[in-house]
């Protein structure tokens, strides 16, 4: 897990601190008010920071990879200790997390994307930024994420009680994570242009400074 201070600017490109922008979300505060943008913006610096908790917790219980993770053990502790370690494996100890671009909602052709929105459910448009902790090289991202309501009663998978962020993994893992829940995604091909853009932004690349977060 990165260690993020309260002061630092958030990773999810607001321009404000993280303690007072996805912080909040992750020590479980704001789920009344954050709507599906706050939520994507946590998601993200989640990833960013390797907080496995916060993503465990504001995603549907019908989402693939949840009903895999459920499925697979008979005790939900376990399959959510299980989920954690695969996240941190496939993301963030893999990938530092550079930028993210959330789409006005203006420019997102839901049709285009092959997208279709059942009665309540809302979709947010990104694209995000990282790159390969192992050789330096980065690659860009799209996805159009959508989201349901948090169904009345829900509790996340292995959900210990309590508020506030779980030690170590993000996340309340109580039922007080977030309004929305992300449900799946369609993911597109970024633009040349926009990912040669993109590319243009990232810092360089320095193996053995700070840059390269230790995991």
């Amino acid at each position: 897990m990165k260690v993020l201070s309260d002061s630092a600017t958030c990773p999810c490109g607001s321009g404000t601190s993280y303690g007072g922008c996805c912080k909040v979300l992750h020590d479980g505060g704001a789920h009344t008010s954050a709507n599906p943008e706050a939520v994507t913006r946590a998601r993200y610096t989640a990833f960013a920071a390797g907080l496995p908790g916060y993503l465990i917790d504001t995603t549907h219980p019908t989402q693939r990879d949840h009903a895999r993770h459920r499925e697979g053990h008979l005790d939900e502790k376990k399959a959510r200790k299980a989920w954690e370690k695969e996240l941190m494996a496939r993301n963030s100890e893999v990938f530092e997390f550079l930028k993210l671009e959330v789409l006005p909602p203006a420019e997102v052709n839901l049709a285009a994307h092959n997208v279709t929105l059942a009665p309540g459910q809302e979709a947010v448009a990104y694209r995000i930024l990282v790159r390969k902790r192992d050789d330096g090289s980065l690659i860009t991202y799209q996805e159009t994420a959508v989201y349901v309501p948090k169904p009345p009663g829900h509790r996340p998978l292995g959900a210990a009680g309590g508020g506030g962020a779980a030690k170590g993994g993000g996340g309340s893992g109580d039922s007080t994570a977030a309004a929305w829940l992300y449900s799946h995604g369609v993911v597109t091909p970024v633009e040349d242009s926009v990912a040669k853009r993109l590319m243009g932004e990232a810092p360089t690349y320095q193996p053995d400074a700070t840059i390269r977060d230790k995991w």
